[in-house]
């Protein structure tokens, strides 16, 4: 956390030219935190910069997408990146998620009673005869 001293004084650092600069910056998959380094600033104060410029706001936005873009991207190209590697990234800089974090939140919140039926139905040998699990029976 900054001290209110230490926010102004990188408040005061910023220049029209970092909105091209972070753009350019980020489309090779780095990102806007490690752009905050390279022009020796801290990515605390973009939030700031981002309310009071709105060509910084637009760019900020801009960076982010075009560092998606190059991670996507490499990640069809690039036969030597870890899909472990890619997964983290995604995961970790892009809050992706690939389901399981849903059926996760699901799991958790349901009754035994619940988790017993599911079971039972996912390991049936005619599970594709069987109706999907209504919203209503659930609440009860």
């Amino acid at each position: 956390m900054l001290s209110n001293s230490a926010f102004d004084y990188f408040a005061s650092l910023y220049k029209p030219q970092y909105c091209a600069e972070i753009i350019k910056f980020c489309s090779d998959g780095r990102s806007p935190e490690a752009y905050a380094s390279k022009i020796n600033s801290t990515p605390e104060v973009f939030a700031y910069w981002a309310r009071n410029h709105i060509e910084f706001e637009v760019s900020l936005h801009i960076a982010f997408w075009k560092s998606y873009a190059w991670w996507e991207n490499e990640s069809m190209t690039n036969p030597k990146l870890s899909g472990h590697i890619f997964n983290a990234v995604m995961k970790n800089r892009f809050k992706w998620k690939d389901g399981a974090e849903d059926l996760q939140k699901l799991v958790r919140t349901m009754k035994t009673e619940d988790l017993e039926l599911l079971a039972r139905r996912l390991l049936s040998e005619k599970t594709n005869d069987l109706e999907p699990i209504r919203e209503e029976e659930n609440e009860e």
